[in-house]
């Protein structure tokens, strides 16, 4: 199957998805509806694999000349947050500014936590993306150990977020990462993750464990 095939897909569920959570129509039309989609997912499945899966590939395949790009779009196409292969991505777009990670999204009512506002387990998972692709950007990718966020003000949902991850400091094994989600100049919510360098017999598993 193609990338741009996988892709198209993907986003029409997507879009389903977006849909589905603002709807409200008819109970006719919501039936007939349900029973189209129910069909779609019954010839879906037939193509489905059984795994084990990972975020920068179908299954468990690793593709060092993704890491190599130093893109996390890239790197990781099947990610929750960045995949575009991925329908529960919104996806975010994530690029490298001088070793730190900016990002930018508008997230759907799907996302909505309290009104109007992006709910916080999804600001969190944005942050483990964010602060995670930034360990890998710079070659020291880690799974994460620990993760705090600390939510400034509520983070509106359907406008323009930026987000920013940036490295601040390694001692040993433990790196220290830092990120900011805004809505224009106001600080929505900051983190601070603490990713563990794996032990030498993990780490030789390319690329970082396979993650």
């Amino acid at each position: 199957m193609s990338d741009d095939s996988r892709e198209a897909l993907a986003a029409e569920v997507r879009r389903l998805v977006h849909s589905v959570r603002a709807f409200d129509g008819a109970d006719e039309a919501a039936d007939n509806a349900a029973e189209a989609i129910r069909g779609i997912v019954e010839r879906i499945e037939e193509h489905r694999v059984p795994g084990p899966f990972m975020q920068s590939g179908l299954v468990a395949d690793v593709h060092p000349d993704r890491f190599a790009t130093g893109d996390p779009m890239v790197i990781f196409p099947y990610s929750p947050v960045v995949g575009r292969k991925n329908p529960l991505a919104p996806p975010v777009e994530m690029w490298v500014d001088d070793g730190d990670v900016l990002g930018r999204v508008v997230l759907e009512p799907a996302y909505v936590g309290p009104p109007h506002s992006v709910h916080g387990g999804v600001i969190a998972l944005l942050f483990d993306e964010l602060l995670g692709s930034t360990t890998v950007v710079n070659r020291l990718g880690a799974p994460t150990g620990t993760l705090t966020v600390v939510y400034r003000s509520f983070t509106p949902q359907g406008e323009v977020l930026d987000l920013r991850g940036w490295i601040d400091r390694v001692e040993g094994r433990k790196i220290f990462v830092k990120g900011e989600i805004r809505h224009g100049d106001v600080v929505c919510a900051e983190a601070e993750g603490i990713f563990i360098e794996p032990s030498s017999s993990w780490a030789d598993e390319p690329p970082f464990g396979g993650r």
